[in-house]
């Protein structure tokens, strides 16, 4: 009796899923997003703030702060040794981009999906350093010569890097140009 069962019970099964394999299986195409707007809404700005510059090498220093923003001049500066200068510089705060999508989902109506993503402060500068170095001497030993005793200097870069970001950048901080820059190089 026990083996009558067990048989019926397995030919049940094989039959349902014959059943179920004889039907066709519908399967969906994956959900379609389309990106229809985007917009960045800033934070408020931080107030602008004043950093010192400071030169502690022995030899002239030639900076420049480059902006990333395409809207701000480059500056450009000689600072000469053991000088400090102060320089005024914007933060960004941070913001928020949102974006709207459109997704179809097959049988679906169209579903539109906001997504706000908080977007952390960036950096708004670039600092580049170099050493004014005198790269070619012209001396003449036995003084005979008609051209004239020089020196030609020219830009050796030290270093560059990003200034940081929002509140990061602290006002009435002072940089030490050559060491920040020989630290960045690892020596």
């Amino acid at each position: 009796m026990r083996q009558y069962w067990v048989c019926l019970l397995l030919g049940c099964c094989l039959f349902a899923a014959s059943e179920v394999l004889a039907q066709p299986l519908l399967i969906s195409p994956p959900p379609a997003e389309e990106l229809v707007h985007q917009q960045y809404m800033p934070y408020p700005q931080p107030e602008p703030v004043k950093i010192l510059l400071f030169n502690s090498s022995p030899e002239r220093l030639l900076v420049k702060l480059i902006p990333l923003r395409e809207t701000v001049k480059p500056q450009q500066f000689a600072i000469e040794p053991q000088v400090r200068i102060q320089v005024e510089l914007e933060r960004d705060g941070g913001g928020i981009l949102e974006q709207v999508y459109h997704i179809r989902r097959y049988g679906f109506p169209t579903q539109e999906e906001r997504n706000r993503i908080s977007q952390p402060p960036q950096p708004l500068y670039r600092i580049v350093v170099a050493v004014d170095r005198v790269t070619y001497s012209y001396r003449d030993p036995n003084q005979i010569s008609a051209v004239e005793e020089f020196d030609l200097r020219s830009p050796s870069l030290l270093g560059s890097w990003l200034l940081p970001a929002g509140k990061a950048l602290r006002n009435g901080i002072t940089l030490d140009l050559t060491r920040e820059a020989l630290a960045r190089q690892g020596y």
